[in-house]
């Protein structure tokens, strides 16, 4: 449970963007998304200048070179409202576009498409000022700040996308018990909860071996991918990962059941939610899928690519609705037929 104090922030921030007339809870997560990654990476070049200061060595690689001062959160912050606006409209959202944090952190490339919203310096002012309190650095702090920005879209069911309730979440992690060995991936990622919650379960279950460089390094670039066709969806997901600790994921906009959607025989571990109730009209599904399942229904293709996606061993823990278990068109049978002849089912957990 967050604080009430920082409940309340996100309340306030919350309420007002939607007076400013942003109604959409995705587009407002992902406005409050870009001002949480302003502040995040003047933050950690603050710290990064008082080591350097300390030690008395150059800092190397700046976000903020000499020339961006101007652009930083804890410069342009103590602006009047009209200049700070006018200022992270015109030069500090254009400069998060296009900015190389180093060479392996990924959260620029997913801003290409990304549209600064906030209508007015009177509401960015306002959301600045709540936010400037708040820890960036802190990943166990923010990672539950991002998770109550996520829990208040309240928009779902749009092309059977539902956001997946944490308890759920959780039971699925718990039960497939993931290792620092694993290499994951969410192929329907939306806000990369499941990927989250794997990554928490991680640093609470081996802690003392995320110490190690090379554990360290896997973990925060190597061991995560992710996929959803929603840009909106994509940047969200990238920020919560961001806050986590996970700085370098693999993730991507491509179908994941297109052909050259995501590599086969790769990952150890698949943990997913996949878009219930769809059709993949108008897309090209990789052939082994169809193989497997001749049809369009995106919940059995999903899990038909599950099946492909894993290294032998690897394993899978998927929600599905039940007509994947009971459906008796020939596409469910050979779906079925998959599941226990040439895999292993382990076991199948039934929820209201």
């Amino acid at each position: 449970m967050l604080a009430e104090e920082i409940k309340s922030k996100i309340n306030r921030i919350w309420q007002t963007l939607w007076s400013a007339g942003l109604t959409n809870p995705i587009k407002d997560v992902e406005q409050i998304t870009y001002l949480m990654f302003m502040k995040l990476l003047d933050e950690q070049q603050i710290q990064r200048e008082q080591k350097s200061n300390l030690l008395g060595v150059p800092l190397s690689s700046p976000v903020f070179r000499k020339d961006d001062e101007r652009l930083r959160w804890s410069r342009f912050k103590n602006k009047s409202p009209e200049e700070m606006h006018r200022l992270v409209r015109e030069e500090v959202f254009p400069f998060l576009k296009r900015i190389d944090i180093d060479k392996t952190n990924r959260f620029p490339t997913y801003m290409a498409d990304a549209v600064f919203e906030i209508p007015n310096a009177k509401t960015l002012a306002a959301i600045v000022a709540e936010m400037d309190a708040m820890d960036m650095t802190n990943m166990d702090a923010m990672g539950d700040v991002y998770e109550e920005l996520i829990n208040c879209v309240k928009t779902s069911g749009t092309n059977g996308q539902f956001r997946t309730p944490r308890p759920i979440i959780n039971l699925i992690v718990e039960l497939v018990r993931p290792t620092l060995a694993d290499t994951v991936c969410d192929p329907a990622m939306g806000t990369a909860g499941f990927l989250v919650a794997v990554a928490l379960y991680l640093v609470r279950e081996y802690a003392k071996e995320l110490t190690r460089n090379a554990n360290a390094r896997r973990f925060k670039s190597e061991m995560f991918a992710g996929r959803d066709t929603d840009p909106s969806m994509l940047r969200i997901g990238a920020m919560n990962l961001l806050l986590n600790g996970i700085e370098s994921p693999d993730l991507s906009g491509a179908n994941s059941i297109e052909p050259e959607g995501l590599q086969r025989g790769k990952y150890t571990l698949i943990v997913a939610n996949p878009p219930f109730t769809g059709n993949m009209t108008n897309v090209d599904v990789a052939k082994d899928l169809t193989a497997i399942t001749k049809t369009n229904k995106t919940e059995l293709l999903f899990v038909a690519l599950f099946t492909r996606l894993l290294k032998v061993g690897g394993r899978c823990a998927s929600i599905v609705p039940q007509g994947v278990l009971f459906g008796s068109s020939n596409a469910h049978q050979s779906l079925r037929r998959e599941l226990i002849e040439n895999q292993k089912l382990e076991a199948v957990i039934n929820l209201p």
